[in-house]
């Protein structure tokens, strides 16, 4: 009877233990937070999952750790301070540079004490501006974290679970809920208290022992306070949202060609290039297609505009098929196939038309 009564206790706990042990092997087999790649003995890309997918990079100096690019929100430093101390030893952060203020590249800042930024003076106008009023831009934005929380959940009911798309809405899903936890309990897009604040307006130049970190105004290629990051030790740009196919709408698009053409076309050393979101590095030749394309493109639209053609005509006349460097653009990180690229080309004719007719 005794050894009955112990063979139930023992099933029972079985019972009740294994959905925990099944629970702890499922969470084991979901794809991770952020991806670690490493890109040089030096630097660290960490690309942090979901729809956003943002880079932030981690370099180790002689003067301390120098982080570029926050993501959305500060609970995500907790994994990258054991990230850093995994990889390099050490978490000795020193240093913030925001590439600009858009907030899944400068959420994250409020995490660190005693920390030295520095941006733009744009940035820090902007960062000002929503530090004031960080609650009402904190709960406008979370509202768009949910719908994607919403639309994944959704998208899941309709899917096998042990598939690896569910696995990876899965694990967007349990990382967009910190993301979301993080809004709703709200926290602060500057430090608390910043061991210094560094604004520039042109550029600035970072000296930490034994690597050089140069900061480089790119004249609203994105955002009015855009900074590409170089550091020549390790032939490293990195560029932000500064480098896309899609025009926004405050670039100064001269301005825009200058930075571009004197990265890409100059004789800089420069063999690693990485973007805001990109899964990985692409080479300085890829970048000149980029700027070729753009330049073409530019003066394509300006010659058919000074001719009095009306929007419709010049995208007729601008269309993909005649212009002859997006053939050397396409399957580059940015423009895979001529039919998903129509609609960005299309949009950027547009921009440049509605830049003609302002002047």
């Amino acid at each position: 009877m005794i050894k009955r009564i112990l063979s139930l206790i023992m099933l029972a706990a079985t019972v009740l233990v294994w959905p925990c042990v099944a629970n702890r092997n499922q969470q084991a087999e979901l794809p991770p937070d952020i991806y670690v790649t490493r890109l040089s003995e030096r630097i660290l890309q960490l690309k942090a999952r979901g729809p956003l997918g943002t880079n932030i990079i981690v370099i180790a100096t002689q003067k301390g750790l120098v982080v570029i690019d926050t993501y959305t929100a500060p609970f995500i430093f907790e994994q990258v301070t054991e990230i850093a101390k995994k990889e390099f030893g050490r978490d000795d952060f020193a240093y913030v540079i925001n590439s600009h203020d858009h907030v899944d590249h400068a959420g994250g800042n409020g995490f660190f004490k005693d920390i030295i930024m520095v941006g733009h003076e744009e940035l820090f106008k902007e960062l000002c501006a929503r530090h004031t009023g960080c609650r009402q831009w904190q709960t406008s934005y979370r509202g768009r974290i949910r719908g994607w929380i919403n639309g994944r959940e959704e998208k899941l009911a309709g899917l096998d679970k042990e598939s690896a798309e569910a696995k990876e809405l899965v694990a967007d899903v349990k990382f967009l809920k910190k993301v979301d936890k993080d809004f709703a309990n709200g926290f602060l897009i500057l430090p608390d208290n910043p061991k210094e604040i560094i604004s520039f307006k042109d550029s600035y130049v970072l000296e930490l022992g034994d690597i050089t970190i140069e900061c480089y105004d790119c004249q609203a290629g994105h955002s009015p306070g855009d900074v590409l990051i170089y550091i020549p030790q390790e032939k490293f740009l990195f560029t932000g949202d500064a480098a896309q196919s899609y025009i926004q709408s405050q670039v100064n698009m001269k301005q825009w060609l200058v930075q571009l053409e004197h990265f890409s076309q100059t004789k800089m050393p420069l063999t690693m290039i990485l973007d805001g979101h990109g899964a990985k590095p692409f080479a300085k030749e890829e970048l000149k297609r980029l700027h070729d394309y753009f330049k073409e493109t530019w003066e394509s639209v300006e010659k058919e505009h000074k001719q009095g053609l009306s929007l419709e005509q010049i995208k007729i006349k601008c269309a993909l098929d005649n212009i002859p460097s997006v053939k050397s653009l396409l399957d580059t990180p940015f423009a895979d196939t001529p039919e998903n690229f129509t609609g960005i080309h299309e949009h950027n004719i547009e921009l440049i038309v509605n830049r003609l007719n302002q002047r």
